[in-house]
């Protein structure tokens, strides 16, 4: 499986910091083109293609990976789309982004280890992927794409860690941005909503979510 795969060259990478001396002494320096994954969110306003960097985010891709091969993400929706009039009176929120994930009554798998962007060299900008969560080490299954400068989400210390941004949308942007402009502030949320959702979201939640039909690696 993708996501297997994805943490044997985890793996490797470890093997491979171990034992760099003695492959630079050993070996011409070879440049190689960075592994990519690309996948496909299908939703109802049309496709977005996206790269996801297994080398850069390993962790986190292959979590994403294993959401998509468990079916996580079918049947799912974007609900939450942040724009700069949602932020007017609160500069550590100015922000532009779309928020999806599986559907309510699929389960999430535990949280993963956050991988911030220091560790990546991501950063949050247009049509950047990253992770949502709560605490760090909670991300499990929602997601947000970033659709302008989003660096107030990157990593500046221990304090402020960030999110975990994982790839890049290539195809399909105007998608990304139709959503985020549907009308938001008047959604009747279900009792789960209710039980999480902090007053402060309540304006940026979609009043009728987008749905993702399904996410696909493309091979």
């Amino acid at each position: 499986m993708l996501a297997k795969a994805i943490m044997g060259l985890l793996a490797k990478k470890i093997c491979y910091a171990g034992c760099g001396m003695v492959m630079l002494f050993s070996f011409p320096l070879l440049l190689t083109a960075e592994e990519v994954v690309i996948i496909e969110i299908a939703t109802e306003f049309g496709p977005m293609t996206a790269e996801l960097y297994p080398e850069r985010a390993p962790l986190t891709v292959a979590n994403f990976i294993q959401n998509i091969e468990e079916g996580l993400y079918e049947g799912g929706h974007f609900y939450r789309a942040v724009r700069l009039d949602h932020s007017e009176a609160n500069a550590a929120r100015r922000m532009v982004l779309i928020q999806g994930g599986r559907p309510e009554e699929k389960q999430p798998r535990r949280g993963i280890p956050h991988e911030t962007t220091s560790q990546s060299g991501l950063s949050h900008q247009r049509g950047t992927l990253s992770m949502a969560r709560g605490a760090p080490g909670t991300a499990a299954t929602e997601f947000f794409i970033c659709l302008g400068d989003n660096r107030l989400l990157d990593y500046e210390s221990t304090e402020r860690p960030g999110y975990a941004a994982f790839g890049q949308v290539i195809e399909g942007i105007d998608i990304a941005e139709k959503i985020q402009n549907g009308a938001t502030g008047a959604r009747n949320l279900s009792a789960y909503e209710k039980s999480i959702a902090p007053g402060w979201i309540l304006p940026q939640l979609l009043n009728n979510s987008v749905s993702i039909s399904n996410i696909t690696t493309q091979k």
